[in-house]
């Protein structure tokens, strides 16, 4: 009984240690996910402002080329 114990304690132990490596993993992971994603938004942000500079400058151009005619 006394060394079922033991292994059963022993097994406890190990399995506290990867479901704590796991964590650790998994906090990892989610860090780099919120680096990519904070990337990726601010590249979005960016590209929305260029892209609307582009829409804003053909619009005058149009509005010149029919005035002109």
């Amino acid at each position: 009984m006394e060394k079922m114990h033991e292994d059963i304690k022993s097994e406890a132990v190990g399995i506290r240690g990867e479901i704590r490596e796991m964590r650790s993993d998994m906090n990892s992971s989610f860090q780099e996910m919120a680096k990519r994603y904070d990337a990726i938004s601010s590249e979005l942000i960016r590209t929305r402002a260029e892209l609307k500079r582009a829409v804003d400058t053909l619009v005058e151009l149009v509005g010149k080329f029919v005035k002109e005619r």
